[in-house]
């Protein structure tokens, strides 16, 4: 599952690199519209990080590439939640995401004329959130930020025990 898929731009990585099938989850109606125009192949639900539309156990794994760049704290541990109650014992959960720096304003997403707050999480406050819920860290690490990037990029890399 993608998770915070917006218009659905890892879709054909993913499906190109063995993984599916592949559901995109957003919240954003005019995100899944752009997603399916694009994909038509493509399965897409509304639906939240903090509310995913699977039973418990349903995912195989969970990618959340620089969704959770929108929540604050209390939304990440949320989230954090919902990815380990929807996975399969074993499965992974797999977060990309801004660190490093202060939050800022969005260059490329604007809603009602303003642009969105751009959450830069540490790493160790990422990973503390999915252990918090139960996973496993496996992984995490932080890239430095290239010339025109504002932002180290984090990752984190964690599964349900089985």
């Amino acid at each position: 599952m993608d998770a915070g898929c917006g218009t659905g731009r890892l879709l054909p990585f993913l499906r190109a690199n063995g993984l599916g099938p592949v559901i995109g989850v957003d919240p954003s109606e005019g995100m899944l519209e752009q997603a399916r125009a694009a994909h038509p192949e493509g399965e897409w639900r509304a639906g939240s990080l903090e509310s995913l539309p699977f039973p418990d156990g349903s995912a195989g794994g969970v990618l959340g590439w620089y969704s959770m760049i929108h929540l604050e704290a209390k939304e990440l541990a949320a989230a954090a939640r919902e990815c380990s109650r929807v996975l399969a014992p074993g499965a992974p959960v797999l977060w990309g995401f801004h660190s490093g720096a202060a939050d800022a304003p969005s260059r490329h997403l604007v809603v009602d004329g303003e642009p969105l707050v751009v959450r830069a999480l540490p790493v160790p406050v990422v990973a503390a959130a999915l252990v918090a819920a139960g996973l496993e860290l496996v992984a995490s690490g932080l890239r430095p930020a290239r010339p025109a990037e504002r932002a180290a990029q984090g990752m984190v890399l964690a599964r349900l025990p089985r």
